[in-house]
Formats: structure tokens, sequence, C-alpha cells
């Protein structure tokens, strides 16, 4: 592995989905005309996207600092309601995802599988975010009824989940392929409900895809577990939403992009087993 140190830009490739656009579940603006065309219920989801907060736009200007280098953050891939076969169908990478890759890519992030499941699970979520202020005046016994109506069969979740991990597999495994010299970094997720459904089978069962999918791929790519980083619920400010307690709030995207730049900042592991002493050592193009 030969590693360009000039000091020309770097161009990151932004993908994901609400988590990385920076989706905030609140105060919707019917006025933004820019993002994709997903809806829930008709409302478009960029109405509630904040993407100068979003991870990956803290991240370049960090990695920008850090470096400085000029950053130039690709976010077309980057977007509320976005699931993984968006980018992988019937054995192949798909039209958007080449797109993006063809020009040379220097850092790659990557956060995707929540949609998959949300798919079955939509139901229950937004249930139990509409009852989460009444939970206390709700019986346990109650709660468990609505628990077993609402969630989805886990055989039903499992298969989904098994999906999401070939999904992501394969896409990494593509990048990589195709821009091999590029630092490429997945994040996991932090489910933050507090529900039992929520938690134990949609929550667990999605990180562990991710990270199963991240294991699967090539051993170069690093991984960012969100759930430490997150689950302070204590922390002031808050890290992620009092809505949906999934999405990170603005402080939360911040965090993200720390533990996210600093792992792009590392050597890669073939070259060395610690933080690097010369971070200046990325990819570079003339």
């Amino acid at each position: 592995m030969t590693w360009d140190t000039r000091s020309a830009g770097l161009r990151y490739v932004a993908i994901g989905d609400s988590v990385a656009r920076g989706f905030v579940p609140q105060c919707p603006r019917p006025w933004r005309r820019d993002g994709c065309d997903f809806r829930l219920a008709g409302v478009p989801l960029r109405w509630f996207d904040e993407p100068e907060t979003a991870y990956p736009v803290v991240t370049a200007r960090l990695i920008s600092e850090a470096l400085g280098r000029h950053v130039e953050v690709d976010m077309q891939l980057t977007c509320s309601g976005m699931r993984t076969d968006h980018l992988w169908r019937d054995g192949g990478p798909t039209d958007i995802l080449r797109a993006r890759f063809a020009e040379p890519a220097d850092v790659v992030t990557l956060t995707m599988g929540a949609n998959d499941l949300i798919v079955l699970w939509h139901r229950y979520l937004i249930r139990a975010t509409l009852l989460r202020s009444a939970r206390h005046m709700i019986p346990a016994a109650g709660w468990r009824l609505l628990e077993r109506r609402l969630a989805p069969e886990r055989r039903r979740t499992l298969v989904v989940a098994s999906g999401i991990e070939h999904r992501l597999a394969r896409v990494l495994e593509w990048i990589t392929d195709r821009a091999p010299d590029a630092r490429v970094v997945i994040t996991t997720y932090y489910v933050g409900d507090g529900g039992r459904a929520t938690s134990t089978e949609f929550g667990r069962s999605l990180v562990e895809a991710v990270i199963a999918g991240s294991a699967c791929g090539p051993e170069t790519v690093a991984m960012v577990d969100l759930a430490p980083l997150l689950k302070d619920s204590a922390s002031r400010p808050r890290l992620t939403s009092r809505v949906d307690g999934l999405h990170p709030t603005p402080a939360g995207q911040q965090v993200i992009a720390r533990a996210v730049a600093d792992a792009i900042l590392r050597r890669r592991p073939e070259t060395s087993s610690g933080p690097s002493s010369n971070p200046s050592m990325l990819p570079g193009r003339g």
C-alpha cells in the first residue's frame, strides 16, 4: 500500500440515511426545496433535514482543520429514508451508487440499515413514540399486550436483518475495490427508546446486522459504534431526540463527527495499529 502525501483536496463521499442527513423529528420546514423525495404518510422527509449540522458535514470540517486541506463532501447518497437496497440490488450496485464513484473517493462514511427494518416496525415505532409521554400511566400487562400486537414477528425481523448484513458487506466490498486507497468508516446505531421490543428486537437486530455486515466486508473498513457515544441520557445538552430517542441532536451529531474524524485520521490497520503520527498521510488527488 502506497500513500499519496500531496496536499491536494480530498473527496469525501457520505452514504447514509436520516441519521447521517441530520434529520430532526420536529419543526418541519415546508419551504425546504432541497433534499430527497422520500415521504412518510405523504409528508416529505426533507422538511425535517438539517444537513448543515449532520455528522458528515462536521466531519469534513474537522478533517480539513486537522490536515489543512480542502475536503469536498458529496452528500448525494445521504438521504432520509434510504435503504440498503437503494445501493445494492439484484446482486450488484445500483446506478446511483455507481454514479457517485465514477470519480475517485478519498474518504467514505456509511450509516444505513435502519429503514430496511422500519418498513416492518413503523406501526410499533410510531405508536411507541406517541405513547411515550403516557408510558407511566399504562399498566405493565397492557403495555406487553400492545407490544405483542404491534411488533412484527421475530422471524420476519431476522430475515430482513440478514438482508441488511448481506447488502452492507457487498457494498463495502464494492466500494473498497472501486476506491482502494479511501478511508472507509461505517457506523452502527443507537436506539435509545428504552422499550423492550424496540431495544431487544428492533435495536439489537439492527446493530448486530450492521456489525456482521461490516465484519464480512474488507478488514480495512473501520467501525464506529454509536451506542457508547450517545447512550448517556443524563448528558446536557441531549445527544438524541426526545421525540424518538433515535435521531441525534446537533450536539449528538458533533459527538459522532469527532469519533468518525478520529477513525478517518488514523492509519489503515495494515500500516499501523495505533493512531497515525502523521495524519497527512491520507490519499490525495492531483
